[in-house]
C-alpha cells in the first residue's frame, strides 16, 4: 500500500506535465496573430528577440475552420521597420516546430530576430506572375515570439515530469529502507 504513494507521485507528475504542456501550447497558439498570405500588414512587436513565422494549415478564425492545402515552398516573407527602411533578415526555420490545438495546427517555416521593438511592415508573396498571388489562393501565417512560446512550456512540463519521477523514487526507496530496518529489528536472536 505504501508503495502506492511513490507510484502516485509518478502518475501525478506525468499528468501535471502533460496538462502544463497542453494548456501552455494552447495559450501560446491563441496568442499568435494570424495573417493571410500573400499580403501586406503593419505589425506592432512589443519585444525584441527571436520570432517564428508558422504556416497554419488548419485555422480557426472568426468561428470558421479552414484547411490550407496550397503548397507554400516558394513563399517569401519580408519584414522592415515602418519608420525607417530597415529590412530585417528572414531565414528558413532552423528547427521544425509543429503545433496542434483544438481547431488550429501549423508548422514553422521562417524565423527572424528583431533588435528593437516597434512597428514593422510584414509582406508575404509568391514569385511574380504566380497564380497563388490572386485572391482565393491564400494561406494563413502566424507569428510568435520564441522566448514566450513552446520551449518554455515543454521545459516546464519536462521539469515537472522529472521531479514527479524522482520524488516517487525517493518515496519508494524510503519506504523500502524503513521496511528492511524494521525487519532487521524484529529478527530473533
Amino acid at each position: 500500500m505504501y508503495y502506492g504513494f511513490g507510484c502516485l507521485n509518478w502518475i501525478l507528475g506525468f499528468i501535471v506535465s502533460i496538462l502544463v504542456i497542453v494548456f501552455g501550447m494552447k495559450n501560446y497558439v491563441n496568442s499568435l496573430e494570424q495573417f493571410v498570405a500573400p499580403g501586406d500588414y503593419e505589425i506592432a512587436f512589443n519585444k525584441k528577440g527571436n520570432y517564428t513565422i508558422y504556416h497554419e494549415f488548419i485555422s480557426d478564425s472568426e468561428d470558421e475552420i479552414s484547411f490550407t492545402r496550397n503548397p507554400i515552398e516558394d513563399l517569401s516573407c519580408e519584414i522592415s521597420r515602418s519608420d525607417a527602411y530597415e529590412e530585417v533578415p528572414v531565414y528558413k526555420a532552423k528547427k521544425m516546430w509543429v503545433y496542434f490545438t483544438g481547431n488550429r495546427a501549423g508548422h514553422s517555416i521562417f524565423e527572424f530576430y528583431l533588435i528593437s521593438p516597434g512597428n514593422y511592415l510584414f509582406s508575404s508573396y509568391y514569385p511574380e506572375g504566380d497564380e497563388r498571388n490572386e485572391k482565393g489562393n491564400q494561406a494563413i501565417l502566424t507569428i510568435g515570439h520564441q522566448d514566450s512560446g513552446l520551449k518554455k512550456f515543454f521545459g516546464l512540463g519536462l521539469l515537472i515530469l522529472i521531479v514527479g519521477f524522482f520524488s516517487g523514487c525517493i518515496v519508494i526507496y524510503y519506504i523500502n529502507s524503513e521496511r528492511r530496518k524494521n525487519k532487521l529489528d524484529i529478527s530473533p536472536v
